[in-house]
């Protein structure tokens, strides 16, 4: 896979997928080495908190695709800041 030769690995957060990519990804042998982790965050606390996403466009989004070009993809998570249960 391209994913392989470039040694890149990639991840997903999923919300109404209920890990549904993560398994496709998975289900297929080998796939350890491009496959870093998948979070299913379905919770608007757990968008938040977890992805970093902002309160107020959560559920302005179709299928998690930015609205303006080039819109952080990606956050920074400070793990320490999870709810402990």
């Amino acid at each position: 896979s391209i994913l392989k030769r470039k040694k890149l690995k990639i991840s997903f957060a999923e919300s109404c997928t209920g890990g549904l990519l993560s398994s496709a990804v998975t289900s297929v042998n080998g796939s350890s080495k491009i496959f870093s982790m998948g979070l299913v965050t379905y919770s608007n606390q757990a968008k938040t908190i977890i992805l970093k996403v902002q309160k107020n466009i959560i559920g302005e989004r179709v299928l998690g695709l930015p609205r303006e070009p080039g819109e952080q993809q990606q956050r920074e998570t400070n793990w320490s800041e999870l709810p402990h249960s």
